[in-house]
């Protein structure tokens, strides 16, 4: 399972990272780069039933309107 979650990551960047760094989009690099490795890690945290609760929380708590 493992293998197939990493093969489908590598087909992904190996589609998208060519063209953004072609067309010299280095901001769109920068924020496929961030939301890729966020969806890296969950992926990875549900094969291998890692807690997702607290980081999560943690980032709701953060980004939540105060008031």
């Amino acid at each position: 399972m493992l293998w197939l979650l990493l093969s489908i990551n590598l087909a992904v960047l190996i589609m998208e990272v060519p063209t953004l760094v072609k067309d010299r989009m280095y901001k769109e690099l920068g924020v496929f780069a961030v939301i890729f490795v966020i969806g890296l890690y969950v992926s990875l945290a549900f094969n291998y039933n890692w807690p997702l609760k607290e980081p999560f929380n943690a980032l709701m708590a953060y980004l939540a309107p105060q008031g």
